[in-house]
């Protein structure tokens, strides 16, 4: 009985020493380090398109070249810009802006292209188109509802001007940029009249107040470019002209 008691034993510290030395047990699966992964650069894209220029000599365009491009990845863009004709007209770049200069009449594209941080680019072409003179403005005219008119004065985003000759608007209010290439009144002597133009009024790269001198309908109209988008645009509202030529005034409302 007692050998068999001690042959148990050895049979259990047997056991015992095997299992501690992996006995019974299924070897531990080596794990693998994890492997960095690079994520794929994206090159940038074009956004929209950038609006056709239609300058004269002496004036000039600013536009944001951000909102004409983006990046999948997040990447800050580098601009840069090369004219195919820089004796008609130029182009600089600083940050976003690119800014257009005409040098003489005639035709030519700018190329605004964008790169990423890892050197990827796309590119856009802008056509320019350079005369001497601005040609007659004409409509149709969208309101803009941030320019109000009195008579001899103009409110602009709520800032009265007072009373004042005119103002050559080319400038940055909350981030959109506004310049005025030209601006003249406009007259009708009833509302079923059409509007003519008052030809003394016209003014290149401002817009001025006015005064009625006559009975009738006025308003302000420009031909503008809002963040280097042009377009025809007009006051928001008009002024109508009540005039007793026998006590030399008008009334306005």
């Amino acid at each position: 009985m007692t050998k068999m008691l001690l042959s148990c034993l050895n049979v259990v510290v047997a056991c015992s020493l095997v299992q501690s030395s992996g006995c019974g047990k299924q070897n531990p699966t080596t794990s693998k380090p994890d492997v960095p992964t690079t994520s794929e650069n994206h090159a940038p894209e074009a956004v929209g398109s950038i609006p056709s220029q239609d300058l004269t000599i002496g004036e000039e365009v600013v536009l944001t070249a951000s909102r004409y491009f983006r990046d999948e990845d997040g990447d800050q863009l580098m601009y840069s810009t090369e004219s195919s004709n820089e004796s008609i007209a130029n182009a600089t770049v600083s940050g976003s802006s690119v800014t257009i200069r005409p040098v003489s009449p005639g035709s030519a594209s700018v190329t605004v292209t964008a790169t990423d941080s890892q050197g990827l680019s796309v590119s856009q072409s802008i056509r320019v188109h350079v005369t001497e003179d601005l040609p007659p403005l004409t409509g149709p005219y969208t309101p803009l509802d941030w320019i109000r008119i009195s008579a001899g004065r103009i409110e602009i985003h709520g800032i009265s001007v007072g009373f004042i000759d005119c103002i050559p608007l080319d400038a940055t209010v909350n981030n959109v940029r506004y310049k005025v290439h030209q601006s003249h009144w406009q007259w009708r002597e009833n509302p079923s009249s059409p509007w003519t133009d008052i030809s003394d009024t016209r003014k290149t790269g401002a817009i001025c107040s006015y005064t009625p001198e006559k009975s009738g309908e006025y308003k302000l109209v420009m031909d503008m470019s809002i963040d280097g988008i042009r377009g025809r645009y007009s006051s928001s509202n008009t002024i109508k002209s009540t005039c007793v030529p026998i006590l030399e005034e008008c009334y306005f409302s």
